[in-house]
């Protein structure tokens, strides 16, 4: 796999993913795994999975992914990191669903989808579409801390072990700053209207 140097918007990763080009694609799909795998990863194993799981599901993400990519029909109104994340969630409910696993998903909040009406909401929803921005803007750190807490329901204690922080506090410094990094953020976009505690 290749060491990337440079940070690549949505828009670069679109136009390499759908260059035609071999080097171009593999450049774009390892740059997406590097930003968007951990965070799967850790979304399967809390959620009955394994290790082995989570790739099994990451990979059949980004296939989808760049399947939706080629054909024209995603839409660059979501980033492509909570796109990819939407579509793993529904693959691995789809799968212990099948399984007979599905009570032990532990998602709080919020309801679980088709592929298809979970892209239209990400595509129809303005707000959602703003926050996901706003999260890229807060940076790698900000943004992990805050899903992990607010969309994951991690303790901070949890959060520390998973960021390699010393502390409980440390998280909950972290978390703070980032949390008011977000709502200087939110901030500057009056209409919209976010609970932000």
């Amino acid at each position: 796999m290749c060491f990337i140097v440079k940070s690549i918007n949505d828009k670069e990763l679109i136009e390499l993913l759908m260059s035609g080009v071999a080097s171009k694609n593999d450049l774009a799909l390892a740059y997406l795994y590097k930003k968007n795998y951990r965070m799967v990863a850790s979304y399967i194993q809390r959620n009955s999975g394994t290790a082995h799981d989570a790739e099994d599901v990451f990979q059949d993400s980004m296939i989808v992914l760049y399947n939706q990519v080629k054909r024209g029909s995603f839409r660059v109104e979501s980033s492509l990191g909570t796109y990819l994340y939407g579509i793993a969630k529904n693959i691995w409910y789809k799968r212990l669903r099948k399984a007979g696993r599905e009570t032990e998903l532990t998602i709080e909040h919020e309801s679980i989808v088709s592929e298809e009406s979970h892209l239209k909401v990400l595509e129809q929803t303005d707000k959602s579409n703003l926050i996901a921005a706003l999260l890229e803007e807060l940076g790698e750190k900000c943004k992990e801390v805050l899903l992990l807490y607010y969309f994951e329901k991690l303790r901070l204690r949890d959060i520390a072990d998973r960021m390699n922080w010393g502390s409980e506090q440390v998280a909950k410094n972290n978390k703070a700053r980032c949390m008011k990094k977000m709502r200087e953020l939110v901030g500057n976009h009056p209409n919209l209207k976010v609970d932000l505690r």
